[in-house]
């Protein structure tokens, strides 16, 4: 992950820019590998330094004398520097509208100007253990869809990111106008600019109702181990691997119900990643007596998983590859 903020601050040695961590210790560790890199036109911002060493640094890079800051989120609040060409995070924000923030901090000028999210699945264990001490149930299933929204859109690599990041503020856009030859932006998002057909928007509700048809079989059987995220893209992929749960899992309802539809194990895990925005399905978490971190997980039905079989809701809908297929009722 630090190999390609690496790349990109080498690639571009003049532009001014943010890095973001989720932690202290986070931000110490990247500018170490920045050094080992031959990067040191750097500073660091956190709540951990003085705030004369604060001052200096952010002095420094408002001036220009350093590049580019090494920060936790909380920097750039009521910060304007126009100049900012790159946002690069280093870790998974809890929410679409925290990213768009710490974004929206580079282009103010106006000219074109990159942001990159960099970031592992297990990042969301994090957020989980620091929600779990709060003993909020309503206030952490909030959290949990909002999460789950930015884990949808940093793994989807089908719909244009645009699309995806202002329909979240109810906000109409197109994807023909992020790139390609009807573009009005210079620069596509990732997505668009590397496909060579426009996905297409689908009818998924059918495919809900099978996963929540697979949470229900599991609590009727009492089935508690193998209920994974990873488990459940296996199940509906089919292509469980030979572990101790292949047996259990290729009994499961729906087993393999999208393969050879050209679902790949990346495009279910986008498909799950919106149930759970959606809390048609919900990944409970128990502490590690060992890490102190929520680890142990288990997918369950979530709060909402009703909703998928009631016509008096919305029909889930969801950007796909045109080759790929829904299966049969």
């Amino acid at each position: 992950m630090i190999d390609n903020a690496v790349t990109h601050i080498k690639a571009h040695p003049n532009d001014t820019g943010l890095v973001y961590c989720l932690s202290r210790e986070q931000c110490s560790d990247t500018a170490k590998a920045f050094n080992a890199a031959e990067i040191t036109n750097h500073a660091i911002y956190h709540a951990g330094l003085s705030v004369a060493t604060r001052n200096v640094n952010q002095t420094a890079w408002s001036s220009g004398r350093v590049k580019f800051l090494i920060a936790t989120s909380a920097f750039g609040l009521g910060i304007n520097k126009p100049d900012v060409r790159f946002v690069i995070l280093l870790a998974l924000p809890p929410s679409i509208f925290h990213y768009a923030q710490l974004i929206g901090r580079a282009g103010r000028d106006c000219a074109p100007a990159l942001s990159y999210l960099m970031f592992t699945f297990g990042d969301r264990f994090r957020w989980y253990f620091l929600w779990s001490k709060e003993g909020n149930r309503a206030g952490y299933l909030i959290k949990f869809k909002n999460l789950w929204h930015i884990i949808h859109y940093a793994l989807n690599f089908v719909a244009c990111r645009r699309v995806l990041l202002l329909n979240h503020f109810n906000e109409q856009f197109h994807s023909r106008n992020c790139a390609g030859v009807l573009a009005t932006l210079s620069h596509g998002c990732d997505n668009c600019s590397e496909r060579k057909t426009d996905p297409v928007m689908r009818d998924v509700n059918s495919i809900a109702i099978k996963v929540v048809e697979i949470c229900q079989y599991w609590e009727t059987k009492n089935i508690t181990c193998g209920r994974s995220f990873y488990q459940l893209v296996s199940i509906l992929s089919g292509s469980v691997k030979n572990d101790r749960f292949k047996v259990q899992n290729i009994a499961t309802p729906n087993y393999g119900l999208l393969k050879s539809r050209r679902w790949n194990r990346d495009l279910v895990g986008i498909f799950l990643s919106l149930l759970m925005s959606k809390l048609i399905i919900f990944e409970e978490n128990h502490e590690n007596s060992c890490t102190r971190l929520n680890t142990d997980s288990y997918i369950v039905l979530g709060d909402q998983h009703w909703r998928c079989s009631s016509p008096k809701f919305a029909r889930l809908f969801m950007a796909l590859p045109k080759n790929v297929k829904i299966p049969a009722k």
